[in-house]
């Protein structure tokens, strides 16, 4: 389990090993083959999806539009600044 203030520096760290491994795919590689290694990715790449159409992406192979999604919603847990 993810302490909450590390949460995203090592689910990150994760998610960056599967997209690697997903760049090099070997269909001889039994464990790529799993049923339940295939059920994960499969979910995991519909999180991804998801995750994405939540903070109200429509194209997400634009980037200046998954960055202006995500800036909005850094805006939304920035502290208010004291006057």
């Amino acid at each position: 389990m993810n302490m909450p203030y590390c949460r995203f520096q090592n689910t990150l760290r994760d998610l960056g090993d599967c997209f690697a491994n997903l760049a090099t795919l070997n269909p001889e590689d039994q464990s790529f083959n799993e049923c339940e290694e295939r059920e994960c990715r499969r979910e995991l790449i519909l999180t991804c999806a998801r995750i994405l159409q939540e903070i109200g992406v429509g194209d997400p192979f634009d980037e200046f539009e998954v960055l202006a999604c995500v800036e909005k919603l850094d805006e939304m847990f920035e502290p208010e600044a004291e006057e």
